[in-house]
């Protein structure tokens, strides 16, 4: 099921949620909304869900069916939350099968149907077994299966995911994730997932969606936003960023002795801000041919498979964080106080009025 948004807005009182929204979305397609709390995501959701309305002039297409002002219950969406909302009281297949039971008689299936559904949605969630346990009798990862599987059942058009896995640890959050894509993968049904978890959504999606005060600020596959962010919010938003002074013009910047192209042939500013990922940094102990920036290491913090350096400019006291592999980190060798050469792979400059 495609799904078009067109012109959306919301507001809540004085507060405007969501500015005039476009969105198309692709047919089987895993899409993610991802933004800091506050930036729409979840109230687009649930515009789309049809939980909430739209200010005037918006529009909500399923395919080439306008659902605008259409009840939650007659859109064909299936909802699971961030926590859970299984009903305690009844076992795992009860809780499956509830959507099914409460049909008008007309659209219920039989028992025998409904028993058969929930079995295949049981395996497909790999909880078989486990249909006569309680929710309280789960781990929070088997909870959170359950709640998809209730979602499945009813077949919806639609699949919408409210920061589904916020609530579990970390290590189960990334074995959710590797399932829900091998999942997808095979029921293919259009997904929409809410996130402000940058690791989560460039993990997971097919496209990113990312939002910021109600508004889109690119979209684009998790290569693209990663790699070519639209503007400085995206860039220091999708992960960890140095900001550095420079002074831009005539096309180059300049940064202590060294320089780099721009593109912005336009822009004249001695106080720019360029941007630098951690691990887009070179680092040796001696100079070097090319020009370089000199720093002093005052920390070292090994985190898992990279090593991270605290170093301090010399020319004006920035502090800098630089990341290494381990292979880097030792060919290296450095030490605290040692003077250090960085050399920028990479600087991303935006124009001010791209700022955010």
């Amino acid at each position: 099921m495609k799904i078009h948004l067109q012109q959306i807005s919301k507001n809540f009182g004085p507060f405007q949620a969501l500015r005039s929204i476009d969105l198309a979305i692709k047919a089987g397609e895993l899409l993610t909304l991802l933004g800091p709390s506050g930036s729409g995501k979840t109230t687009l959701l649930r515009i789309i869900a049809g939980l909430e309305m739209p200010d005037e002039h918006g529009a909500i297409l399923f395919g080439d069916e306008e659902v605008t002002y259409r009840s939650a219950k007659d859109r064909g969406v299936g909802f699971v939350f961030q926590h859970y909302a299984l009903f305690r009281h009844m076992t795992v297949f009860e809780n499956i099968a509830f959507g099914l039971r409460v049909r008008p008689a007309r659209t219920r299936p039989s028992r025998g149907e409904i028993k058969d559904r929930v079995v295949r949605l049981l395996k497909l969630v790999q909880l078989s077994g486990l249909e006569h346990r309680y929710p309280s009798q789960l781990s929070g990862g088997q909870r959170q299966r359950v709640a998809l599987a209730r979602a499945l059942a009813v077949e919806p058009k639609v699949l919408l995911l409210d920061e589904p896995f916020g609530a579990l640890d970390a290590k189960v959050r990334k074995e959710l994730r590797r399932w829900l894509r091998e999942l997808h993968a095979e029921i293919h049904v259009t997904c929409i997932f809410v996130t402000h978890d940058q690791e989560e959504a460039l993990e997971l999606a097919d496209r990113v969606v990312i939002m910021n005060a109600g508004r889109i600020e690119q979209i684009g596959t998790p290569e693209e936003v990663y790699d070519h962010p639209a503007n400085s919010f995206v860039y220091q938003f999708l992960g960890s960023v140095n900001t550095l002074i420079t002074n831009v013009s005539g096309g180059h910047a300049r940064l202590g002795d060294i320089t780099f192209p721009t593109g912005l042939a336009n822009l004249n500013e001695p106080n720019s801000v360029a941007f630098i990922r951690p691990h887009e940094f070179t680092v040796s102990k001696t100079a070097g041919a090319k020009p370089s920036l000199t720093v002093t290491l005052k920390h070292i913090r090994p985190v898992g498979a990279i090593i991270r350096l605290e170093v301090i400019r010399a020319d004006n006291g920035e502090i800098l964080e630089v990341e290494l592999s381990r292979e880097e980190y030792r060919a290296a060798a450095p030490e605290i106080n040692d003077t250090l050469h960085l050399h920028p792979q990479r600087l991303q400059i935006y124009p001010p009025d791209f700022s955010i």
